[in-house]
């Protein structure tokens, strides 16, 4: 339910390590760090956790059972999805995926892996399991007093944009990504602004396994803030504003 009181109450949860620029710019993380004043406009706290207050900067977890997931998952995705050929579609194997020449070098894979037993998916989503319910105590007991968080803030970007592909396995810009996929757990993205150079920034809500509602209620609240302020969504300037209609076509009486 969007609410815009979602946030009245809650306690955010800021781990310094993560608001940090790889590229030496500060313009992105200061802009970002000066919109989390729309937390506490809302009604929140920020709430610092991780090392520098005793705790740890990631939801701790031991090393994953043995597996290529992704692999293993297109090949499911291919062997349920047999029109792909019929449509024209030349993903026949996990490799036409995985090795595409198509790909970004430092995401493109090089050579196939064995696809995984029935036991090696069952121990990979007991895992998964567990390392949701890793997350949760690490959220649950957040913070120098010990009381946790409801979400965890992090950047989107943490320097300047440039072009997406930095070359071979070098990034072009500083990007943050919340430990959410890992975990299988939810992170909501939303607009926060913009920086020093007019570009468009992001905050993310990282919360606990199923707390999708709660996140997107909390994202509404501080747009609604950020919005009011300035320092919300920002329509860009390099294509043309998207026409709506309202109705479609299939609904009775056509649309409108």
């Amino acid at each position: 339910m969007l609410n815009p009181d979602a946030l009245r109450g809650k306690r955010i949860g800021f781990i310094p390590s993560v608001w940090v620029d790889p590229l030496g710019t500060t313009g992105t993380i200061d802009a970002s760090k000066a919109a989390l004043r729309h937390f506490v406009e809302a009604g929140a706290t920020i709430v610092e956790m991780g090392v520098t207050v005793g705790g740890t900067d990631l939801p701790p977890a031991p090393p994953p059972p043995p597996g290529d997931v992704r692999s293993e998952g297109w090949r499911q995705y291919i062997d349920n999805h047999p029109e792909l050929a019929q449509q024209g579609f030349q993903i026949l194997t996990a490799v036409d995926v995985n090795c595409s020449q198509r790909k970004v070098a430092y995401v493109r894979a090089s050579a196939a892996s064995p696809r995984m037993t029935a036991a090696e998916i069952q121990a990979i989503r007991d895992y998964r399991r567990g390392r949701q319910a890793t997350a949760r105590q690490w959220m649950d007991t957040a913070g120098a007093d010990g009381f946790g968080v409801d979400a965890v803030v992090y950047p989107g970007l943490l320097s300047d944009i440039s072009v997406n592909d930095g070359g071979g396995n070098k990034a072009s810009f500083g990007r943050r990504d919340t430990p959410s996929a890992a975990n299988g757990i939810p992170t909501v993205v939303f607009p926060a602004g913009f920086n020093d150079h007019g570009q468009p920034i992001d905050l993310q809500l990282l919360g606990r396994a199923w707390d999708d509602d709660k996140l997107v209620a909390m994202a509404y609240a501080f747009e609604l803030r950020a919005n009011a302020a300035g320092d919300g969504h920002v329509e860009p300037t390099t294509v043309p504003r998207l026409t709506f209609r309202r109705g479609h076509s299939n609904h009775r009486g056509g649309g409108r």
